[in-house]
């Protein structure tokens, strides 16, 4: 069922080709096709479509007017309430449409923040159902992918640096393939160094870097995020064919040169369809103050392009000025420091914040520095995730105080509230510091990020697309993009995300891995195991890549090249390990060695919650109630542990849910009032999922096992069925798990489970084979 259909005259095309790019941009599903308007009558296809769309989109122009197929949608669409006229061309419209409210569009470009654009978005998306509410929903603790709380926090607080990856294994977007007619867009790339030593990098970068902070103060202006500018490192790009990546209109190119107690500083705005100059400045100082530049150039640059300075901006740009060369100079080194992302780097340049705001306590950004690398510290040095928290609050408190409209300062008290699972407050926080800058394509993915939380994947995979626009050549955006259209089973758009994310970036283990986990939802397993197996060539030291590789081992159901998979693992994760070997033998139905291993990792002194959860699923699927509650029991007590924990919508795309696990030791247990409480959530938040589009099979195969649980057989098989329908594949732990025990005597369960295993045990592949 599509969310639009778009109705149109073929001579329009161009136009409607750009409508339905961008509705698909805001999240929607458009279904359109001018192969389908020829014939005498409707075709049988378009009609369904028209019928079964929540909103008909209709486009009036000069020739859609006189289109009887055009007509007939909109009557179509206006009888059954689903009808959204809008105005591409001045023209009459027919006379039964001319006292309908009729949206005027004739303007439009395809500016994704036009108002009135906007406007007709938010009609659609009332008549697709709405947007929805902020319930606080935090990180579940991950059960056998352990990946805890604490570090998908971690994760999330580097955001704060920008284009990281490596950080979401410890701790875890194609550009839009629909793009609008091109606004004026800006790429700032990275300066060069000129000077003889090659000594003055941070210097270099440091200028690029806060004139691209400047420009992205200026609100009705463009500018690329620095992560994709600085991929052009070096002087020798055609800036036509840098335009055409980054999608800019505009670049600015610079250079420094030190000589004589001077710094020359070097800088042209380019034209990047035409390559003409549109002018070119140079600016001679005394060695050490470049401290003004950034300033003079931003102006120029707004000069040149026509654009207005608001007071807002003017403001803005005030809190970004250093008083002192000294200072000033520490803080690039600093921002420089912080970029380069490893455990050293993020020391010394909390140091040179230190240093900076000692020199000029009423520096807001240096706060605000210090603050980011504060938090970044919880990953990359280990520390305390409250700690740290502590340290970074009052320092974005003050650079608040000093600068009320600052939207870093904003953005990262938004990332701090999420980390504390304040999911309204992050809410409200993130869309402020929007408002303020929609140039930052970090606080799009983040606010991409809380939507998915909400368990809005629509909304999330929107803010994604926006990031990669501005973004386009930051791989892990793709990487996003890539896991949150599973969500919503777009998996052909999907496919496209996870390949550009590898293209970007060969040597991260994110591409491949999330195209494994896109395989394996949509049932392709022999192709999941081929990118998971490319993933553990990347990054053969990680663990959580090694455990994702049992788990595809186990849905082809080879048993043995599971056990020697897990057999590699290291005994340093114990007892991770020896949970890994109980589910193949709980998978095998193996009791005799599922109880040794799980008396072996009972023994353990101190296991953490996420740890305890595992166990009590091994001990309930061994038959141990009393034990799986005394784990349990433990788990939901331990330190940090969350009720909210138990829910994650990242995880709905894996089939994954704690919440089942604490319902099911309950029902075992007899406590069946207990296991309906720990279910109202879960599907609570499956529901809000499906309103806003999700449809992966690992929505349905948990909707199936909460159904289950509930004593609801018939609806459950349904769910199971649809869950097989989009690629679901588990039926080796569908036998195993007690979340389905109440299906397993029926007879169309027998029958499904046969039909899954005859498709899995078709598969051919070399379970030993890594690629070349």
């Amino acid at each position: 069922m599509p969310d639009i259909f778009l109705s149109y005259s073929r001579e329009d095309n161009a136009t409607a080709t750009r409508f339905a790019e961008a509705f698909r941009r805001a999240g929607f599903t458009v279904w359109w096709d001018q192969a389908l308007r020829s014939g005498e009558a409707y075709d049988k296809v378009t009609e369904h479509a028209l019928r079964e769309a929540k909103a008909v989109v209709v486009l009036w122009s000069r020739h859609s007017v006189e289109s009887r197929w055009v007509r007939s949608e909109a009557t179509i669409a206006d009888r059954i309430g689903t009808f959204v006229p809008v105005m591409i061309e001045s023209c009459d419209r027919p006379v039964m449409f001319e006292l309908t409210q009729t949206t005027d569009l004739t303007h439009w470009k395809g500016d994704p923040k036009d108002k009135t654009w906007c406007a007709v978005v938010d009609d659609v998306r009332r008549l697709v159902g709405g947007e929805a509410g902020t319930q606080s929903l935090p990180a579940a603790i991950p059960g056998f992918r352990f990946l805890g709380p604490k570090v998908v926090l971690a994760a999330a607080l580097l955001l704060l640096l920008g284009a990281g990856s490596w950080w979401l294994l410890s701790g875890r977007k194609v550009p839009s393939v629909f793009a609008p007619e091109q606004q004026v867009s800006i790429a700032v790339l990275p300066f060069l160094d000129l000077t003889q030593a090659g000594n003055d990098t941070p210097l270099a970068d440091g200028l690029a870097d806060e004139i691209t902070n400047w420009l992205t103060q200026i609100p009705d202006l463009n500018v690329v995020a620095r992560t994709s500018a600085f991929t052009f490192r070096g002087g020798d790009h055609d800036v036509r064919d840098v335009g055409k990546k980054l999608g800019a209109t505009h670049v600015l190119e610079g250079s420094i040169r030190r000589g004589d107690n001077q710094i020359r500083v070097t800088v042209q705005l380019i034209a990047t369809a035409s390559g003409y100059h549109m002018w070119s400045k140079t600016f001679d100082l005394p060695d050490g103050d470049a401290l003004r530049i950034e300033d003079a150039v931003s102006r120029s640059v707004a000069e040149s392009l026509n654009t207005r300075l608001t007071d807002v901006t003017e403001r803005r740009w005030k809190a970004r000025q250093v008083n002192g060369r000294e200072a000033y100079g520490l803080y690039l080194q600093g921002r420089y420091e912080q970029r380069l992302r490893t455990p050293e780097s993020n020391l010394r340049a909390m140091e040179l914040y230190r240093r900076v705001i000692a020199l000029d306590p009423k520096f807001p950004v240096a706060y605000v520095s210090l603050a980011e690398a504060t938090l970044n510290s919880v990953s990359l040095n280990a520390r305390d995730l409250a700690t740290a928290i502590t340290e970074a609050d009052p320092l974005l408190d003050r650079a608040l105080t000093l600068s009320p409209d600052l939207p870093e300062a904003i953005a990262a008290q938004g990332v701090i509230a999420l980390a504390q699972y304040r999911t309204g407050d992050a809410l409200t926080l993130l869309q402020r510091a929007l408002k303020l800058n929609p140039n930052d394509a970090d606080t799009h993915r983040r606010l991409g990020s809380l939507h998915e939380q909400l368990a809005q994947p629509r909304q999330a995979v929107a803010q994604y697309n926006l990031s990669a626009e501005l973004d386009p050549l930051d791989f892990m955006t793709h990487v996003y993009l890539c896991l949150g259209l599973q969500d919503l089973a777009q998996f052909t758009a999907a496919e496209t995300a996870c390949a550009r994310a590898r293209e970007l970036n060969g040597s991260n283990v994110w591409g491949p891995m999330a195209t494994s986990w896109l395989e394996s939802g949509r049932g392709d397993l022999a192709a999941a195991l081929k990118w998971i197996n490319r993933a553990v060539k990347v990054a053969p030291d990680d663990v959580s890549v090694q455990e994702q590789r049992v788990d595809v081992l186990l849905a082809l159901q080879r048993f043995d090249a599971a056990r020697e998979a897990v057999a590699l693992l290291p005994d340093s994760i114990e007892p991770r390990r020896s949970i890994q070997k109980a589910s193949i033998a709980a998978v095998q139905n193996d009791q005799l060695e599922l109880g040794a291993l799980i008396d072996q990792v009972a023994r353990y002194p101190r296991l953490s919650g996420d740890e305890l959860l595992a166990l009590a699923r091994l001990q309930l699927n061994a038959g141990r109630v009393e034990a799986a509650k005394g784990s349990l029991d433990q788990a939901l007590q331990s330190e940090g542990f969350q009720q909210a924990e138990l829910v994650d919508p990242s995880y709905v795309k894996n089939g994954f849910s704690a919440a089942l696990i604490v319902a099911a030791v309950q029902t075992a247990a007899g406590d069946r009032e207990a296991a309906l409480i720990a279910l109202k959530p879960l599907d609570d938040m499956l529901d809000r999922m499906e309103k806003d589009g999700a449809a992966c099979s690992g929505l349905y195969s948990l909707r199936a096992e909460s159904l289950a649980l509930r004593g609801d057989p018939e609806r459950a098989m349904a769910a199971l069925r649809r869950a097989y329908a989009q690629g679901w594949r588990q039926s080796q732990s569908a036998r195993s798990e007690r979340f389905l025990q109440s299906l397993h005597q029926r007879e169309d369960f027998k029958a499904l489970m046969g039909q899954v295993d005859r498709n899995v045990q078709s598969i051919r592949v070399d379970t030993h084979a890594l690629p070349p």
